[in-house]
């Protein structure tokens, strides 16, 4: 990292690189870290987002004991203090963060990958329903696993599980819908966003083991843009019991479900697409597995033998 390739930052930041450059800084964010750390740093001053991180999250942690004598909107309204700045900074700094030129379309000019997730960590997300933090993934019960039967991962040697279509805590348990959710900050990206039409791309891949046929089941990939999220109770209480009305408080959605191909039961693509608004400051991608001959079940839907991998949410710059 040298005095040129700052120049090369800060140039890009203030719309003056020369296309003839923009792989050479490609090259660099994708490999040096420091380089991605400074080019964070300088985006966030360039929008004046230097507290971005003192705002309070969507479903912040409290403790088994605290939580049974506090109100949803008070845990809502707790905000983080301002020392955490440093300490989301740091989880920004864990997203897989890559730029490169795109040349298959001509309406489409720099990509920025928000996270490519394998499940290698081998650690499996949270089954708190709704997520709790930024950055993280959560939903109904699940797990990372190496193997089932024939079956192996996409990428790497982790893919991960549907189990059910409960999760910890659930009021009302029933249901046929096995969720995952993810919420990202795009504040750090403003820039972007507000001196190009921008769009997000998402991608996932599905397969299930041959003893558990697919031809009762969907796949849906729903995206959310918001200004804000949603902090009142009521708010909370309507998207709990049914989060398709997120649409209800975002400013932009898109949803693509897709039934399974029942020719092929290897690793199938299922993606979705959604025009980010300027005003966009989060986004959330939500994931789900429907068992569509459950739709009055009982109880919760079982899903067991039924896989994802290789999940890239990517931002993407488009030329008017």
């Amino acid at each position: 990292m040298n005095e040129r390739d700052l120049e090369s930052i800060r140039d890009y930041i203030d719309g003056r690189l020369h296309p003839d450059q923009l792989d050479a800084l490609n090259h660099l964010l994708e490999h040096n870290v420091e380089a991605r750390d400074i080019f964070r740093r300088m985006s966030a001053i360039e929008e004046g987002l230097q507290d971005w991180a003192a705002e309070a999250l969507f479903f912040p942690r409290h403790d088994a004991e605290s939580h049974r004598n506090i109100t949803w909107a008070q845990k809502l309204k707790n905000p983080l203090s301002t020392a955490a700045a440093g300490l989301l900074m740091g989880i920004f700094s864990t997203i897989l963060f890559k730029t490169y030129a795109i040349t298959a379309s001509p309406y489409m000019h720099n990509m920025f990958t928000l996270c490519f997730e394998s499940f290698e960590s081998g650690t499996s997300p949270e089954v708190s329903g709704l997520p709790k933090e930024l950055n993280v993934w959560s939903g109904d019960y699940n797990k990372v696993i190496t193997q089932f039967d024939s079956v192996k991962a996409d990428d790497g040697t982790k893919m991960f599980e549907f189990l059910a279509a409960d999760y910890k805590g659930k009021e009302e348990k029933k249901g046929y819908t096995s969720d995952l959710y993810r919420i990202f900050d795009l504040k750090i990206f403003k820039h972007l966003i507000k001196k190009n039409k921008s769009k997000i791309m998402a991608e996932a891949k599905y397969t299930c083991s041959e003893k558990y046929p697919p031809d009762r089941f969907m796949l849906s990939i729903s995206l959310y843009a918001f200004d804000a999220l949603p902090m009142t109770d009521q708010a909370i209480d309507d998207v709990k019991f049914k989060p398709t009305n997120f649409r209800d408080y975002s400013i932009e959605h898109s949803t693509r479900n897709k039934k399974i191909n029942l020719q092929d039961l290897h690793w199938q693509v299922f993606d979705c697409e959604l025009n980010v608004p300027a005003e966009s400051n989060y986004l959330m991608i939500h994931i789900s597995l429907v068992d569509t001959s459950q739709y009055k079940a009982a109880k919760p839907v079982q899903f067991e033998g039924h896989f994802l991998d290789s999940v890239k949410i990517s931002l993407v710059e488009v030329s008017n």
